[in-house]
């Protein structure tokens, strides 16, 4: 196949053929090395944008809700009534804190399980702050009994569900950066298999069309080599035929001319010679 294909060519042409295929695998795989490094960038730039992003969002979130669930069960079990208007401007702030939390965190939620799960999160904000403003008021007002009833019956169970719907989302973040981790590793190891399949491809390539270009070149010449030393010993009966008309087939068509021409000149030398043999025995038995 690579005989017919380089049928014909000349030395620079095989060499720019070879290089060129070499060139090729070389350019390929260093293709899949930048698609797969592309890929690792990708996932690496949405790790830490989206996934990474939401979970601290998450997790910040979650403390600050265990520091008001703290704060309420305080209020709610002492017997002081003062707490509850001690603790009012941290709860305030604590509610600010939690309302930017919750819009930041609504940015991020894109797919349909983050979106339940942000729905089921919100709804039971709304019972948590609920069941605490009620807590709140009633110490305020001295009702420590219906305080403690409002903590027992509504706060606590709602506190719960608050706590576990954002324990579900950081859960959820923490699968989707555990899985964006491993693609980022399949995409490594998909880039270094690629170059190490692709380099040798290339080598081995590169070293068969080297051990054929090789020969290609240095066989005629050697066989023109060959002929040349036979015709430099006058003999003529060597047979002469070049493979190709580049320049490893020039030196043998080049022989073969000058072959033919001594082998002419020596059939001349030799009919002249038998003319003059001739001519002797004629003219002496003339």
């Amino acid at each position: 196949m690579l005989s017919s294909l380089f049928a014909g060519r000349s030395i620079g042409q095989r060499l720019t053929v070879v290089l060129s295929l070499v060139l090729m695998i070389a350019f390929a795989g260093s293709g899949l090395g930048f698609w797969a490094l592309s890929r690792v960038a990708a996932e690496t730039s949405d790790m830490y944008e989206n996934s990474l992003v939401s979970e601290r969002l998450a997790s910040d979130w979650y403390r600050n809700i265990t520091n008001g669930v703290n704060r309420t069960s305080a209020i709610a079990i002492s017997a002081d009534p003062s707490l509850a208007e001690f603790f009012a401007a941290s709860a305030a702030e604590s509610t600010k804190q939690s309302t930017e939390l919750q819009k930041a965190l609504d940015k991020q939620m894109s797919s349909p399980a983050e979106r339940k799960l942000f729905e089921q999160l919100s709804e039971a904000r709304k019972g948590y702050l609920s069941s605490r403003d009620a807590v709140s008021a009633a110490k305020k007002a001295g009702d420590a009994d219906k305080a403690k009833q409002i903590f027992d019956s509504q706060f606590q169970p709602a506190a719960a569900k608050f706590q576990d719907a954002i324990k579900e989302i950081v859960q959820e973040e923490r699968a989707q950066l555990d899985a964006a981790a491993k693609r980022v590793d399949a995409a490594n190891s998909t880039a270094r298999t690629g170059l190490v399949v692709f380099a040798l491809c290339a080598l081995a390539v590169g070293a068969a069309l080297a051990v054929w270009l090789t020969r290609s070149i240095t066989g005629p010449l050697r066989e023109a080599a060959t002929v040349a030393d036979a015709i430099a010993n006058f003999d003529l009966t060597r047979p002469i035929t070049p493979r190709s008309n580049d320049e490893t087939g020039q030196p043998a068509a080049l022989a073969e001319d000058h072959a033919g021409g001594l082998a002419e000149a020596d059939r001349r030398g030799a009919r002249l010679d038998r003319q003059h043999l001739d001519r002797q025995l004629r003219d002496r038995c003339g």
